[in-house]
């Protein structure tokens, strides 16, 4: 079983009867359904119906809904949510009776979140990955994503630079929505062909997260006065604070790695590799190590637990004004205590 990237879904095969979507990452899952209904309403499969598969399902109802085809149509595509990790055991029996008796003229899609271990080694679950077709929309890891990134311009007839990649991967993780869109709109405005920086650079300006990207960079350098204009910037085009908080926890999170790694005797050059810091930034990130400590950076990422609590509301604070101040931290760890309760 294996995880779809998005050309292998154009390729996807149309013999099957019966496909299940799982694992979770709501835009795959999303795509991968429309991919599907698309493929199959070229057959003639363009009368769809819906149902939730639970507990209390019956056979009588799975095979309603198909005998009453639209007087139009002569195919139907019934379309199945499991939106808990697992189904009993008398409506999975149900579920394999009425894909055995399955008609000719009827397509089944099962929409599934994240499906348990135990639940992918049960009868139903192998008899659908023995006769039909699994697509797992499962979240990218942080190591693969680049590759997503390339199969992604690939398929929209685009190749880029590594720098061009590394980029996109850091603002972009995590989001495949805005990827996505980004890439659509490169494509309506770019001739195909290696993209460059200065090509997509215009096109990240207006994006929140390109300003986000900024802010990181600036708080490495310790630019205080360039955080402040940003901020304030950010808080004017109403950016969304849990991306901003996101921005800093990712960046802590590797440095905290990176760290580790030095600490560990290993070369800096290897290590910049490992987590795919590109060389116009490694001069930067060393500076910034050499000013800091591991044990500081996990105390700034401890700080941001209590910024998301705010965020969400479970907690009393000032949004801006915290995250302001944990960034500014961030810039100048030596006088780190001297910025508290800042406002913005």
């Amino acid at each position: 079983m294996k995880q779809f990237n998005f050309g292998e879904l154009i390729r996807l095969p149309l013999d099957k009867s019966v496909y299940l979507i799982h694992g979770g990452e709501t835009f795959q899952t999303l795509e991968a359904t429309i991919v599907i209904r698309n493929k199959l309403k070229e057959l003639g499969f363009t009368e769809r119906k819906s149902l939730e598969l639970n507990s209390i399902f019956t056979l009588e109802q799975l095979i309603i809904p198909t005998q009453n085809l639209n007087l139009f149509s002569t195919k139907q595509l019934l379309e199945l949510t499991i939106k808990e990790d697992k189904i009993d055991s008398k409506s999975a029996q149900h579920l394999i009776q009425f894909i055995i008796n399955l008609p000719k003229d009827i397509r089944i899609l099962i929409i599934a979140n994240k499906l348990a271990s135990n639940t992918q080694k049960t009868k139903w679950f192998t008899f659908i990955q023995q006769t039909g077709c699994i697509i797992i929309a499962k979240p990218i890891p942080e190591e693969r994503f680049p590759f997503w990134i390339i199969n992604r311009l690939k398929y929209a007839n685009f190749t880029a630079a590594t720098e061009v990649i590394a980029i996109l991967t850091r603002l972009y993780f995590g989001n495949l929505v805005a990827l996505a869109q980004l890439i659509e709109k490169l494509t309506m405005c770019l001739p195909a062909g290696e993209l460059s920086l200065e090509q997509i650079t215009p096109y990240l300006q207006d994006n929140a997260d390109f300003n986000v990207f900024n802010l990181i960079d600036s708080a490495i350098d310790g630019d205080n006065k360039a955080i402040y204009q940003i901020f304030t910037n950010l808080k004017a085009t109403k950016t969304e604070p849990i991306i901003i908080l996101w921005a800093i926890a990712r960046e802590i999170r590797i440095l905290i790695k990176v760290a580790f790694d030095l600490e560990q005797g290993n070369l800096y050059s290897k290590i910049y590799k490992k987590y795919g810091i590109w060389i116009s930034r490694s001069d930067k990130i060393q500076k910034y190590l050499n000013k800091t400590s591991r044990q500081k950076l996990e105390a700034i990422l401890q700080r941001l637990t209590s910024i998301d609590a705010i965020i969400k509301g479970t907690q009393f604070g000032l949004v801006w004004g915290s995250l302001l101040t944990v960034y500014l931290q961030f810039a100048d760890p030596k006088r780190a205590e001297a910025f508290e309760n800042l406002s913005i």
